[in-house]
């Protein structure tokens, strides 16, 4: 297996970036949700007021979890480009694409902000152990 070059994470360290900043352009609403006694109108009754709160917090919760499932879509789109890069140039050919997908998990589990600079040990673990396995 090569080892993943300082291009690489040169390459991975920008594409992340670059991510980064279009994850702040995806606003996530932070109002807090209303209480049920919140009045929006005095002049209008008390149903129609409860009503608006729990249309307001549903609308409000609605925003929030579709901010945060576009976030989230984007790093699982940046791992799927990882993982097919490092199947086609970093792991050996007989490496199933779960077991670097497995790796990719941990390493960014264990490793927070440079979870890139363990991958390649990573992976070279699974894979001898792979070769453990087929050896016995």
């Amino acid at each position: 297996m090569k080892p993943i070059t300082d291009f690489y994470i040169m390459c991975y360290h920008d594409i992340y970036e670059a991510l980064m900043d279009i994850e702040k352009k995806i606003p996530v609403p932070t109002t807090a949700p209303k209480s049920i006694t919140h009045v929006f109108d005095e002049e209008q009754s008390v149903s129609w007021n409860r009503e608006q709160v729990e249309l307001f917090n549903k609308q409000a919760s609605e925003a929030r979890r579709a901010a945060v499932e576009c976030r989230a879509k984007s790093r699982r789109n940046l791992d799927k480009v990882i993982v097919d890069y490092m199947v086609e140039y970093e792991a050996n050919s007989d490496t199933p694409k779960a077991i670097v997908e497995k790796v990719l998990a941990r390493a960014q589990q264990d490793h927070d902000d440079d979870w890139w600079n363990y991958l390649s040990d990573y992976l070279d673990f699974a894979e001898a152990i792979l070769e453990a396995i087929k050896e016995d």
